[in-house]
């Protein structure tokens, strides 16, 4: 009776690690795929955006230091 028990819960957790792995393939799978489809910045593009970036740290200096020097 113990050796069927013992035999029955092994197969159900070797089912439980089958089914989460397949699980977890067709997860990697999708995170793949999305990494796939998301389009490059091209150079113009991401020139533009750190141009953006410094502008907006520039702007919030200007205005800290305009607190500052009242």
């Amino acid at each position: 009776m113990k050796y069927t028990l013992r035999n029955w819960t092994f197969n159900i957790s070797v089912i439980l690690v089958l089914i989460l792995s397949s699980c977890a393939v067709k997860k990697n799978q999708n995170t793949q795929e999305l990494l796939l489809d998301t389009p490059e910045l091209s150079a113009k593009d991401s020139l533009m955006y750190q141009q953006g970036l410094e502008r907006s740290v520039n702007e919030k200096l200007r205005k800290k230091h305009k607190k500052t020097k009242k």
